[in-house]
């Protein structure tokens, strides 16, 4: 093993990128040089980096990718770890030009990271695949997120209504019927209209073909990081999410749980993954641990495992960069209870 792994990072001016990089870190067993990556030039996590540059956007691809080449051949990187979906398309799109360039990408590869960040895709690709899901409808018409809603019991029922392509609780809503007596004391995640109030705001696009409609699943919640080979998972760590702040994890509980670990290992063999992974799962009305999101790249809180005693996003790098990953570690069960921390700089 390199005595110093050299790490691009993107996206660090998100809110546990701090986490991520004081795992990094930690380590006692390989010391890494950061290089930190962002759209914007107050990035929080260029303060903790030890270089930093500013980036196009994930989504322009040919600019993003080619920044990102300039950068590995002026630092000599070892490995890039993109961290948010825009970012990880396009590592994995581009892998091979990346590698030929003597750079190794933490994701997987470009077929499976497709299907995962579409999440009418990936719901389509799991269900056709014999993989239990939510119930769920791609509506490409206001009449036809209107029969749909009904068709998933509204207004008897709450139903979901968010993007195919997002991020967190960005663009999500809970459809239903009658919440006056919530209106001034609602402190969930998700943000709530009736059925009606969406079709006259949706009445004003030209089409919501980018939308999917699911059932609301309403029980406990688990966000689990996966490490897999060839689709076999390596390890994987439940964790019981118990708070969230705009769908990031505040308190959590790590534990061992087999039901959630069967599942995962069902969609880990049914999409093929190569590399580190998250997988989002709720219990239904009827007491059904179904997948409703998966993150085919590092999950933002990654760092927790190493706390419950196997560095994933450790054993992630060493698998990429062809070197020996130790198998059959064990994990504690922990608790992490997350808080923000502030840092200040002169006005720029």
């Amino acid at each position: 093993m390199k005595n110093e792994i050299r790490i691009i990072l993107t996206s660090v001016g998100g809110l546990v990128s701090p986490g991520i990089m004081s795992g990094l870190r930690s380590n006692e067993k390989c010391k890494f040089r950061i290089i930190g990556t962002d759209m914007e030039k107050c990035a929080v996590g260029f303060l903790m980096a030890d270089s930093h540059y500013v980036v196009p956007p994930g989504s322009e691809e040919t600019l993003f990718v080619e920044k990102m080449l300039e950068i590995a051949k002026k630092e000599r990187a070892d490995i890039i770890i993109p961290m948010s979906d825009e970012e990880v398309l396009t590592v994995s799109k581009n892998k091979k030009i990346f590698e030929e360039n003597g750079v190794k990408c933490l994701c997987n590869n470009y077929e499976t990271t497709r299907k995962c960040i579409d999440k009418g895709l990936l719901m389509d690709f799991l269900k056709s695949n014999g993989v239990e899901t939510p119930r769920f409808f791609l509506p490409k018409s206001v009449s036809e997120l209107s029969d749909a809603a009904h068709q998933l019991g509204y207004p008897d029922e709450s139903v979901i209504l968010k993007p195919r392509i997002g991020r967190g609780t960005r663009g999500v809503w809970l459809l239903k019927e009658n919440f006056s007596d919530e209106i001034f004391k609602y402190r969930g995640e998700l943000k709530l209209i009736t059925l009606d109030g969406m079709i006259k705001q949706l009445e004003n696009l030209r089409h919501i073909g980018n939308f999917m409609l699911m059932e609301y699943l309403p029980g406990e919640e688990f966000s689990v990081d996966t490490l897999s080979e060839k689709g076999n998972p390596l390890y994987i760590l439940p964790r019981k999410r118990i708070k969230t702040v705009t769908g990031v994890s505040q308190s959590a509980l790590i534990e061992n749980n087999e039901i959630v670990s069967r599942y995962v290992t069902e969609i880990s063999r049914v999409l093929s993954f190569d590399s580190n992974f998250n997988v989002q799962l709720k219990y239904s009305r009827s007491q059904k641990l179904l997948v409703y999101e998966i993150n085919p790249r590092v999950s933002g809180t990654i760092v927790a495992n190493k706390a419950a005693g196997i560095d994933l996003l450790l054993l992630g790098i060493l698998k990429e960069l062809n070197e020996d990953v130790p198998r059959n570690l064990n994990f504690k069960s922990v608790r992490m209870l997350r808080y923000w921390a502030e840092s200040f700089i002169d006005d720029v």
